[in-house]
């Protein structure tokens, strides 16, 4: 069972590990490879595509992981429902970009990168079943393989001049590969049945979850649409850039130790006394090494942007020091998410 144990945390560290390695050695590439402008607008259309996948997915896959006993009834419901769903998803947004744009490029990019919707929401039935069984090896070996794919075919569109192509190949590659090897591990023929009310059981359960999905990834990605419709593609090209700057390595720590922290806090969580002297440490010393790194970056900023870089992203430095010092300080509520989820109190979130 601890053999177990270990090596189910082995293979979740694997992929948390390996995507932000790889995410880094792709966007340094892509920041010599493309302008801002071209980063900008493959960035914008990815973000509207990823928020409407993303909102369905916490939606579907949650409440069937949760379930005491998944049926066929479950899977055939949420598959076919989600094919459904990305088909009318595909649908409007292609429609909305018409609309938008006179621009055919634009209005192409958009449509090819929706289909990364229907590949995003076919896999929630695997994935769900993946995360009952415990096989976290698969789910890690599939993200890994389908963000190395991704990664190379994103560059590959990128050194043949396609510009902000190669953002949305790369997105549609990596859920594409990834889809492709659940459903070959898990061979299965889904009958083509929606049940109405096992549909919406799973539906009304997972509306909390997708309400506070919602209003984290409006803040995430809400930013890029933004500044998109006020100051333009460059903009978010130079946001997005001291943005992933930020991210990469706070992404690498921080699940580190919301990984250590919940089990250590929910322990405690029946002694306030000491639960708030844990959390009180805790933040002290995660403080004590992070807070001086971020601010280091935002001191060292230009050095960064420029060696880097490039001089064509020279725009980015003032972002980037704004984004340090923010994350520099919001180091000291670094744990208040995951004290709330050890006590219990998810609605606080």
């Amino acid at each position: 069972m601890a053999n177990r144990r270990l090596m189910t945390l082995v293979w979740i560290f694997t992929e948390k590990f390996g995507l932000i390695f790889l995410s880094m050695i792709t966007f340094v590439v892509y920041a010599h490879l493309l302008t801002p402008t071209e980063l900008g607008i493959g960035t914008l259309i990815i973000a509207v595509v990823e928020v409407v996948g993303i909102l369905f997915s916490s939606m579907l896959e949650d409440p069937l992981v949760r379930l005491q006993r998944m049926e066929d009834k479950h899977i055939s419901s949420v598959f076919w429902f989600a094919v459904l769903v990305s088909l009318l998803s595909i649908t409007v947004i292609s429609l909305a970009v018409v609309l938008y744009t006179p621009s055919t490029a634009l209005r192409w990019m958009t449509a090819v990168a929706s289909v990364k919707i229907l590949f995003t929401l076919m896999a929630r039935v695997y994935v769900a079943q993946m995360r009952r069984s415990g096989n976290f090896k698969l789910l890690a070996s599939r993200t890994l393989l389908g963000k190395v794919a991704g990664g190379v075919g994103g560059v590959a569109v990128a050194l043949l001049g396609f510009g902000p192509w190669a953002v949305v190949a790369q997105a549609l590659i990596m859920d594409g590969i990834s889809t492709l090897v659940l459903m070959r591990s898990e061979r299965r023929r889904i009958p083509l049945l929606i049940d109405r009310q096992v549909l919406g059981e799973l539906l009304r359960a997972g509306l909390p979850v997708c309400v506070n999905v919602m209003s984290s990834q409006t803040l995430q990605r809400g930013v890029n649409l933004i500044l998109g419709l006020t100051a333009g593609a460059h903009a978010v090209g130079m946001f997005n850039l001291a943005m992933r700057i930020i991210d990469l390595p706070r992404s690498a720590i921080y699940n580190g130790l919301m990984s250590y922290a919940l089990p250590v806090f929910a322990r405690r969580s029946a002694e306030p006394a000491r639960l708030i002297g844990v959390i009180g440490d805790s933040t002290a010393i995660s403080g004590f090494v992070l807070t001086p790194l971020f601010f280091g970056i935002a001191l060292t900023a230009e050095d960064i942007i420029l060696l880097i870089f490039g001089a064509k992203w020279a725009d980015a430095i003032p972002l980037l020091q704004v984004l340090a010092g923010t994350a520099a300080l919001g180091n000291l509520a670094l744990y208040a998410t995951t004290a709330l989820v050890a006590v219990n109190r998810t609605h606080l979130t």
